[in-house]
């Protein structure tokens, strides 16, 4: 019966000309996980005197990294973030570092708590569970090791992802996302896999 209550009062609510909706607009996530870059050497980047005797190295750069994500929500469906990726453990001596932006969209609820409020009452509302997909762009480095030699190699690359946020409270939530990302570098050409779960928390009360 109270779900009743609140369903037809946030309806009454929506259908007002007094009515108004506001968003939480900012998105702070910690994310711990999983990143696995594996990269070919691209054979123009091997012309020289030595090149008939060379061929293209290959492997896979496996790393521990910690998630940083800023999300900004522009309505009840979209946002735009900004994310830094950095190691903290690694496999050997490779490594994987990445800086991106792009967006998410928000497909079976809110995409984030928002308040509801005529002239005389408010409610707020705080999904469950909020499922996504999103796209980004960005640059990234990756060190790796040939058995010759240990080099780096700066990369551009383009990604899709999936994910989603159960709400703990109004504030705080657990996130789980993975992604796939193809990077072209100067002297690599890499596919990238992700996996994060992390907390992240509405940071709308300090701005």
């Amino acid at each position: 019966m109270f779900k009743v209550k609140c369903a037809f009062f946030l309806t009454i609510i929506l259908i007002s000309r007094n009515g108004f909706a506001g968003f939480d607009t900012q998105q702070l996530t910690f994310s711990v996980g999983m990143v696995n870059a594996s990269y070919t050497e691209n054979a123009s980047n091997l012309e020289g005197a030595a090149s008939s005797s060379m061929s293209s190295a290959s492997g896979a750069a496996s790393v521990l990294p910690v998630d940083i994500l800023w999300e900004f929500y522009q309505n009840s469906k979209n946002s735009f973030f900004a994310r830094v990726t950095a190691p903290l453990l690694t496999a050997g001596k490779d490594s994987y570092f990445s800086i991106s932006g792009g967006i998410n969209k928000y497909f079976n609820s809110l995409s984030s708590p928002g308040d509801f409020r005529d002239q005389a009452d408010s409610i707020r509302i705080v999904p469950k569970i909020r499922y996504y997909y999103g796209f980004q762009a960005g640059a990234g480095y990756l060190v790796y090791s040939t058995k010759t030699a240990k080099k780096s190699d700066i990369l551009a690359d383009l990604s899709a992802h999936v994910g989603l946020i159960y709400s703990i409270n109004s504030q705080w939530g657990i996130r789980g996302e993975t992604g796939y990302a193809r990077a072209i570098g100067v002297a690599t050409t890499t596919s990238v896999i992700r996996a994060f779960v992390g907390f992240t928390r509405d940071v709308n009360e300090f701005f």
